[in-house]
């Protein structure tokens, strides 16, 4: 359980990557805020996702923030810095939560490795 301890520490959701960066900025809202799951998406005149190609959600703006790089190497897409900003503490109280639930699971797995005793033998 160490390394997935030490694997787990250094753990951030701001780093994760999705196929698509849409997906990944749908669901970068999501975290802060569900309600404004479809910002820095466009929308078409009833609010719903434009969809490209029939499924490829489009990005409002790719404009990006070469102070901020992302785990691929590029340079992070301005919305999502500013989303990283704005919302700081709650991505940080996230990245914790997934880190005490890990350290929880782990506890719960060493600790049942012990088995149960069960008496007399004929009831095993």
């Amino acid at each position: 359980s160490g390394p997935l301890v030490e694997a787990i520490a250094g753990w951030d959701v701001t780093c994760c990557e999705a196929t698509q960066p849409s997906d990944r900025r749908q669901i970068l809202n999501y975290l802060v805020n569900p309600m404004g799951e479809k910002n820095g998406l466009v929308k078409g005149a009833d609010g719903q996702l434009v969809l490209e190609q029939g499924w490829r959600k489009l990005l409002e703006d790719d404009a990006k923030d070469a102070k901020k790089m992302r785990s691929t190497g590029e340079a992070e897409y301005l919305h999502e810095a500013e989303l990283f900003r704005e919302h700081a503490d709650a991505f940080s109280n996230l990245n914790q939560m997934v880190r005490n639930k890990v350290k929880e699971a782990i506890c719960v797995l060493e600790t049942s490795k012990t088995g149960c005793r069960i008496n007399p033998i004929e009831q095993r």
